[in-house]
């Protein structure tokens, strides 16, 4: 019997943020200071390192503070965080996800 092809993987996403971030003028220690969120877990946010947050409420929190600290919509980078996370499928973020909000956050497939 024949193998199937394999399926290609589907792209990783990536919102890029610390280039967002600095085109907003924003520091990091700035959202420190104005959060109180560590600076680990800031830096694990913008390099979508999720699974170094605290788990639950907390990182649903602190990826809320540190969207409105650099000025961008938290609902792409929650999907993206869900995703990661296990918690949603590609299919429930593309649903969830704005195309308009996508195009505009940096929401692009990477190689």
């Amino acid at each position: 019997m024949a193998k199937k092809p394999a399926k290609p993987k589907s792209p990783t996403l990536t919102l890029q943020l610390p280039g967002q971030r600095q085109a907003s003028g924003v520091a990091l220690r700035d959202i420190v200071e104005s959060t109180k969120i560590s600076l680990r877990f800031l830096e694990a946010i913008e390099f979508e390192e999720f699974e170094r947050l605290p788990g639950g409420i907390f990182s649903t929190s602190y990826i809320k503070q540190y969207a409105a600290a650099i000025g961008i919509d938290p609902e792409p980078l929650l999907s993206l965080y869900r995703l990661k996370a296990g918690l949603e499928t590609s299919e429930t973020a593309s649903e969830r996800s704005r195309p308009d909000a996508a195009g505009r956050l940096g929401l692009f497939p990477t190689t």
